[in-house]
C-alpha cells in the first residue's frame, strides 16, 4: 500500500490549518474601559453588558478592583454597552462599531442614583 498519497494530503490540510490560525485570531475584537464615579474614582464590581445590535448576542464581564474591564471575543458589528451597579444610574452607550482586530476603549463615568 501507497502511504505517500495520504501523508501528503496530511500535511497540505496541516499547512492550510497553520495559514488560516492567524486570520481567525485576528477577527475578535475587544472592548476595555475604567468604570469611575463623577469624582474619578474608579469602580469594582460594576456588572458590564455588551450586545450585538444586530444577533442580540451578549457578553458580560465585571469591573475588577481597578475599575477596569475587558470583554473580549467579539465579532465586526455594532454594540450597546451597559453598566450597572446598585447606587449609581445605568450607564448606556450605544453604537460602539467594532471592525476586525479592534481594541476600542469604551471609558464609563457613573452617575449617583
Amino acid at each position: 500500500m501507497d502511504y505517500a498519497k495520504p501523508r501528503q494530503l496530511v500535511l497540505l490540510l496541516l499547512l492550510v490549518l497553520a495559514l488560516a490560525l492567524p486570520v481567525v485570531a485576528q477577527e475578535g475584537a475587544t472592548i476595555v474601559g475604567t468604570v469611575t464615579d463623577p469624582s474619578g474614582a474608579t469602580v469594582p464590581g460594576v456588572q458590564i453588558t455588551v450586545t450585538n445590535s444586530a444577533t442580540g448576542q451578549i457578553l458580560r464581564n465585571v469591573s475588577n478592583g481597578a475599575g477596569q474591564y475587558v470583554v473580549t471575543a467579539l465579532g465586526v458589528g455594532t454594540y450597546n454597552v451597559t453598566a450597572e451597579i446598585s447606587g449609581f444610574k445605568k450607564f448606556e452607550q450605544k453604537n460602539v462599531v467594532l471592525n476586525v482586530g479592534d481594541r476600542l476603549r469604551v471609558d464609563i463615568v457613573l452617575q449617583v442614583g
